[in-house]
């Protein structure tokens, strides 16, 4: 089990950064949705089923589309952590979810 958290590009975000801000952005997956609704339970907040969404079959390819600016994903900091110092990934929100086997 993980910690993660919802990370986008950076240039597609200006300086706020609310939870809610998820809603704008299409939602990217590696699972059948599990992580997602998680995230949004803990973060209080309704609109999973009225989200955009995008479906990959491996994590890295969540991460590559997140930097591309195809949306959002949640991702642990062991994963993100350099594409967050370096600029390239910013955070969204302050609520973090568990996740993983």
């Amino acid at each position: 089990m993980t910690d993660g958290f919802p990370v986008i590009a950076i240039r597609r975000l200006g300086p706020t950064r609310t939870d809610a801000e998820v809603l704008g952005f299409r939602l990217l997956h590696d699972d059948d949705g599990t992580a997602w609704q998680n995230w949004f339970a803990a973060a209080g907040l309704a609109g999973y089923d009225e989200a955009k969404h995008l479906h990959y079959n491996d994590s890295s390819l969540v991460l590559t589309a997140a930097l591309r600016g195809r949306g959002v994903a949640l991702s642990a900091p062991i994963n993100v952590g350099t594409d967050l110092k370096d600029g390239r990934l910013m955070r969204i929100g302050r609520t973090h979810v568990i996740f993983g086997d």
